[in-house]
């Protein structure tokens, strides 16, 4: 559940998430005011792009 003010940026991803990491996914939503005064979203993004597009060109 979403509590508060909830609103789309000006662009979006999307992912898909196994059932089993559904805690662990909200959990990170939730502490994202706090994961990013130590790192940006630009930067965080960046680095799952590179791990999943090599591990997808691995294959």
């Amino acid at each position: 559940m979403c509590l508060g003010w909830f609103r789309w940026q000006t662009s979006c991803s999307a992912f898909s998430v196994s059932k089993r990491d559904i805690d662990k996914v909200c959990r990170y939503i939730l502490n994202q005011p706090q994961h990013h005064k130590t790192q940006t979203f630009t930067d965080e993004f960046d680095k799952m792009m590179n791990f999943y597009q090599k591990n997808l060109n691995e294959k």
